[in-house]
């Protein structure tokens, strides 16, 4: 199911599917002069980053493998399912090994648990952007990050594949001047606000918030 999501997700950021044979499929993605090559590849277990080159390079297309920018501007997305998230600790230096080995592919580990796979079982790319967005699903992520969730799995695509453009609707964008007015505002210093604006002598300021802040004391 996250490999169809994955697909899902490289279609709508301008990739091609050129080669489709299990566990490995192939994309291109193309703007102008710019190419960029991306390879889907599922695991059942942590072959070593040599193994992984081979297995990339031993089943591309022809085209890819004559292109100049294949082996320098590809992303390797290796997908790994585990029966709990908790077996990924126990695995966690092989996997940043693979990622972070620097010859021919740019490699990307998604993985994923068994419940986690239950959650998205009905899902699509759509849903993912939908869960990312949503604050509700951020904070009950947040206060339990192990939990089997949607969430969990956007995060980790948008974290892990930064080629993957996160949309965003700018309507929903408030301008920071008016954040800071509403905090402010809620917790009533819109005298202190002012003062610190218009008084650019520390000593003076410090003296007028003092005597601001006796003048209020209750008696």
């Amino acid at each position: 199911m996250l490999s169809q999501i994955i697909n899902e997700a490289l279609s709508a950021n301008g990739f091609n599917l050129v080669s489709d044979s299990e566990p490995t499929s192939y994309y291109i993605h193309e703007d102008g002069e710019s190419i960029r090559f991306a390879i889907l590849h599922h695991m059942d277990d942590l072959p070593t980053p040599e193994e992984l080159n081979s297995i990339a390079t031993e089943n591309a297309p022809s085209s890819f493998i004559e292109h100049p920018a294949f082996k320098k501007n590809s992303d390797l997305i290796c997908i790994l399912k585990f029966e709990t998230l908790s077996g990924f600790k126990g695995l966690e230096d092989q996997i940043f090994s693979i990622e972070e080995n620097p010859y021919h592919y740019k490699k990307h580990v998604l993985y994923y648990s068994e419940s986690e796979e239950e959650v998205i079982k009905n899902s699509c790319y759509t849903d993912i952007i939908q869960a990312v967005q949503n604050k509700q699903l951020f904070d009950e992520y947040k206060d339990d990050p192990l939990a089997p969730s949607i969430y969990s799995i956007a995060a980790k695509i948008f974290i892990k594949l930064p080629f993957i453009k996160l949309p965003f609707n700018r309507q929903d964008l408030v301008p920071l001047s008016n954040r800071i007015q509403e905090a402010i505002s809620e917790h009533e210093l819109n005298y202190e606000y002012t003062e610190i604006q218009e008084n650019s002598d520390t000593d003076k300021l410090i003296t007028d918030l003092i005597a601001h802040e006796l003048e209020n004391i209750p008696n």
